[in-house]
């Protein structure tokens, strides 16, 4: 997968992989990603696992998993009553989502499904291709290998041999593994590492919406060019970062960005929102370079 980010002449780019493993459809999924920022930028690798109502994500930096109840999970089981497939189509049709043609990737014969700023082709409900486009923002997954119908074995979602923090903390006695008072100490240390982590995220998130907020009512109100680079200069003077003025600016472009910067604020409002780590990761992906 690619993903490029654009504001102002400034851009950076995202190149990496996904491996999703998954039976019972939405039920039971391991969902694994490596990638780096930029050329010889820092690689980031994240393991998810989630089975039924429980998630856990793994954290190979601080060798620690957390686990977590997925929130709103168990009233979607409910809904669904066992078929999730058929509730995910649903509910792609009450978010905006139409279906619109057909393709193939692989081989495989997919459904388009449309949105204002994303195009997915789906097969069996699964993603596999995926286009996203908003103003300083394109993101593309294709599948290069896909096997249906397999049986995947309860190994492939075995997790490492990390402490496991409950989040939120819940007490040593039901994260600890081996029963040690060195491991009981560790997952305390965890537990709390957790719980400032997110504290930490969400002041700087606010911190930032206040500044996204304030570029969005000067961006409503700049029609000529000249007042366009103003509110770039104020952006970047917000950000501590340098973005070069644009040189052409109109309506269509106006009505554009502040489309991108409206997207872009929900997405910081859901991780001010989000009551966990799990939660806040399935906030708008690209919110991660805001903390």
């Amino acid at each position: 997968m690619t993903e490029t980010q654009k504001i102002g002449e400034k851009s950076r780019s995202y190149e990496g992989s996904k491996k999703l493993l998954f039976d019972r459809y939405g039920y039971r999924e391991r969902i694994e990603e490596e990638g780096s920022w930029n050329p010889g930028g820092e690689r980031e690798h994240t393991l998810t696992l989630r089975s039924g109502t429980q998630s856990w994500i793994v954290d190979f930096g601080s060798r620690m998993i957390l686990e977590s109840e997925v929130p709103g999970m168990k009233g979607i089981l409910r809904s669904a009553h066992g078929d999730l497939y058929r509730l995910a189509m649903r509910l792609r049709r009450q978010t905006g989502e139409v279906p619109e043609g057909n393709a193939t990737v692989l081989g495989y014969p997919c459904r388009m499904w449309v949105s204002p700023q994303m195009r997915e082709c789906l097969y069996r409900g699964v993603v596999l291709r995926l286009e996203r486009n908003g103003t300083g923002d394109r993101r593309i997954e294709e599948a290069v290998k896909a096997q249906f119908g397999i049986t995947v074995p309860d190994s492939a979602y075995k997790l490492p041999d990390f402490p496991k923090v409950r989040f939120p903390g819940t007490g040593g006695s039901k994260t600890s593994e081996g029963g040690t008072s060195e491991r009981n100490s560790a997952v305390e240390k965890s537990q709390k590492k957790a719980r400032l982590t997110l504290e930490v995220i969400q002041k700087r998130l606010r911190e930032k919406k206040k500044i996204f907020t304030d570029v969005r009512r000067c961006v409503a109100e700049s029609h000529k060019l000249s007042q366009i680079n103003e509110c770039i200069k104020r952006f970047s003077k917000a950000m501590g970062e340098s973005f070069d003025p644009l040189t052409s600016w109109d309506e269509q472009q106006r009505r554009e960005a502040l489309d991108s910067i409206d997207s872009f604020i929900r997405g910081i409002d859901c991780g001010i929102e989000a009551e966990n780590l799990d939660t806040l990761r399935h906030c708008r992906p690209d919110i991660s370079r805001l903390y």
